[in-house]
């Protein structure tokens, strides 16, 4: 089965890449095959500072990008027990303590997590996810502020930091 399990693994991540790799970059996105995650690390195109409401520019890429993904899933449902769409953000909020600023930004990357599910779902994705059954079972939305921080050579990386990955939990 752990065999099966890191096969199936591997070659999700393998079609992931043969999918999207022509795009990423245009996308300012890439894929991190550890965690079976497309990270979109552009946050001028994803939204406005400090709002939620995603850009017309990410709503282009998402619905370029959000049918192909969920054809890809759909493949390979039998391992995948969630699709996470996490939004993440900085550590900074302006002129907010360490703690409030952590609290905004949980709001706020919550909010935008929330956004991007509902624009995927209602706006490009309802008649996907109706006949997916399983992906609407398995589709969250993730808000986790700062806590997991992008870093480019070791060192904090504020504008990558601020990202929405989508991510593939088997």
């Amino acid at each position: 089965i752990v065999t099966e399990w890191k096969r199936s693994k591997t070659e999700l991540t393998k079609a992931l890449h043969a999918e999207f790799d022509n795009d990423l970059k245009k996308w300012g996105a890439e894929i991190d095959d550890k965690n079976i995650s497309i990270k979109f690390l552009s946050p001028k195109i994803l939204f406005e500072p400090a709002k939620s409401t995603v850009r017309p520019e990410f709503q282009i890429i998402l619905n370029n990008f959000f049918p192909r993904y969920m054809k890809i899933l759909d493949e390979y449902k039998a391992i995948i027990s969630e699709i996470r769409i996490e939004g993440h953000t900085s550590k900074e909020w302006k002129n907010k303590s360490e703690k409030e600023a952590y609290l905004k930004n949980m709001e706020l990357s919550q909010d935008r997590t929330r956004s991007v599910l509902n624009f995927c779902i209602n706006q490009i994705g309802h008649k996907i996810v109706k006949e997916l059954l399983w992906a609407r079972q398995r589709i969250t939305a993730n808000g986790l502020s700062s806590s997991y921080l992008y870093k480019t050579n070791g060192k904090y990386d504020k504008i990558r930091s601020r990202r929405v990955e989508f991510r593939v939990r088997t």
